[in-house]
């Protein structure tokens, strides 16, 4: 599963010449040969190089170049409404150029809706400031603008821009103006061929006011989640409050499931279908309709928010679940971005599973191995502080990639055993890992259960995370893994479905007498207890790596 940074730009440094204005204003092979400069060398690098007497002659003869340019130069196509846009949005604008003060300022005259008084910042050849592709520029513009430089739009129509930004940190835009590209070294993170392309892209990017997210982008979002459930008579849609399902079968359950997502701040709406979905499935049932409220935090964008409705839409897809609505707002009650899912299944009342049916000598078993969802989730989190306390870059490549393989979902083990003979029950472990969820189980079923510690596996990226951490993996959020409990007649049977579908499983234990608990096999060790997941404290300590690396 990839991962897509959404870009948040708070200001806009642009270049001038050919980017405000319309290219082709100056004839460079012309300045080149009045100033004997070789066609392969930059002018102003150019010019530097000569001896003092002829650098000022060049120089003032650059100056009357770029001035007559400047009084025929016009706007831009769809430069002044970018601007207009930009300064009706509030989002600082500045201007880096390698022209002179002078020549910048005389193309603003010919600007009907924009002056020099719009931008917050403008950084000539004539600062004491070593020019693009220098990133010197761009990083005083960001400290004027008092923005932080990952934070800033760099946009400009020439190589020099997009090292100068790529060097500073900030985020880069070559503007083509329907040209061919040139070689880059290394290439800008966008390209557009005009600035009204642009102004489409920044709207998605800047930060969004408190509220509802805009209908413009939530309908944009909208028209792309598909319908393909027959039995959905009201569905997504711009001005719906409600979804409404057509439910016909007299023998049919309704069940319900609600969990929010608020650990993860990467793939949040895979892990708002997944992590739902897999408690769904413990029932028996099939998990069919879905609804998703997505809370942004004061600053967040609408490419983010598009983001993660793209991707719960591309998992209910995924998974045969049909969208049907939700909510989507922006809102200082969050610091991160929270998704709260609540997703509805079917199944027949026979097939409903309840944890009440587990009796005494009912075998309990564990697919897969441990702490999958938590070491993948450190792991996309903190890489970087991770390094810093010894894993190697194969191991956190490793554990980023138990997200797609094997991953969270346990849907299809439930639903492989779910209509088996035998089968009583099934629990999915997720927050506080394994520990918590046999506690769980034996409080939903009033059962006393023995465990034998070594059949439990855990996976060699969580112990190693785990060591590193001083954190226990059977305390750790642990989604991907699923309790099965069975007969004693029928686990040979679950073990075998299973297997013949790649999934490896264990016999952890079995229920040993009604009541309340869970022990060791040996005997030796109390149950561990985990009053928060494990992963609490895994951030804890990576925080604080993270803030003593500065």
């Amino acid at each position: 599963m990839s991962s897509s940074k959404i870009p948040l730009v708070r200001a806009v440094v642009f270049d001038f010449d050919g980017t405000l204005t319309k290219p082709g204003s100056l004839d460079f092979g012309r300045i080149k040969e009045e100033l004997g400069c070789p066609s392969s060398r930059p002018v102003l690098e150019f010019i530097a190089t000569l001896d003092k007497g002829s650098r000022q002659s060049a120089q003032e003869l650059l100056d009357q170049f770029e001035y007559r340019a400047a009084e025929v130069s016009t706007p831009n196509r769809g430069a002044e409404q970018l601007l207009t846009f930009l300064k009706g949005h509030k989002i600082p604008c500045a201007v880096v150029s390698r022209n002179s003060l002078r020549s910048v300022l005389r193309a603003l005259e010919n600007f009907d809706a924009v002056s020099a008084d719009d931008f917050q910042s403008l950084i000539t050849r004539d600062d004491q400031i070593p020019p693009k592709p220098d990133p010197a520029s761009i990083q005083e513009s960001a400290r004027r603008l008092k923005i932080p430089v990952e934070e800033v739009l760099t946009v400009g129509d020439f190589i020099y821009d997009v090292e100068a930004g790529k060097n500073s940190g900030a985020l880069t835009v070559y503007l083509s103006n329907d040209s061919p590209l040139p070689y880059f070294t290394e290439p800008p993170d966008y390209v557009v061929h005009g600035l009204k392309e642009l102004e489409s892209l920044i709207d998605h990017w800047r930060p969004l006011s408190v509220g509802k997210l805009p209908n413009r982008f939530l309908e944009e979002s909208l028209d792309k989640v598909t319908d393909s459930c027959a039995q959905l008579l009201i569905g997504p849609g711009m001005g719906e409050d409600v979804a409404a399902l057509e439910l016909t079968s007299i023998d049919e359950v309704l069940v319900l499931k609600s969990d929010p997502i608020t650990f993860a701040t990467d793939h949040l709406g895979y892990y708002s279908v997944v992590v739902n979905a897999n408690d769904l499935a413990t029932s028996g049932a099939i998990p069919r309709w879905l609804l998703a409220t997505v809370l942004l935090p004061v600053g967040a964008n609408a490419a983010r928010a598009q983001q993660i409705i793209a991707e719960i839409n591309e998992f209910c897809g995924r998974y045969h679940i049909q969208l049907c609505g939700g909510h989507t707002e922006i809102t200082p009650a969050v610091t991160q971005a929270v998704v709260i899912a609540q997703l509805s299944g079917s199944v027949t009342r026979s097939g409903l599973l309840k944890k009440q049916s587990i009796r005494v000598g009912d075998r309990i078993l564990l697919t897969k191995e441990l702490a999958i969802e938590g070491v993948a989730t450190i792991a996309h989190e903190y890489p970087l502080e991770l390094s810093k306390l010894g894993l190697s870059t194969a191991d956190l490549s490793r554990a980023q990639l138990l997200l797609e393989s094997p991953g969270i979902s346990v849907l299809q083990e439930a639903q492989l055993v779910s209509g088996l003979k035998g089968v009583k029950a099934m629990h999915d472990v997720t927050e506080g890992g394994l520990a918590t969820a046999l506690d769980e189980l034996s409080a939903a079923s009033s059962s006393r259960m023995l465990i034998d510690r070594a059949k439990i596996r855990i996976l060699p990226e969580a112990e190693k995370i785990c060591r590193a951490l001083g954190i226990d993996p059977l305390g750790l959020l642990g989604s991907g893994s699923l309790l099965i409990v069975c007969s004693e007649d029928a686990c040979q049977k679950v073990l075998s479905t299973l297997e013949s579908a790649g999934i490896n499983a264990e016999v952890l234990g079995q229920v040993s007498a009604s009541g309340r608990g869970v022990e060791w096999i040996s005997g030796e060790e109390k149950w561990p207890v985990f009053e928060t997941d494990e992963i609490s404290r895994a951030f804890e300590i990576l925080s604080q790596v993270r803030k003593e690396s500065g």
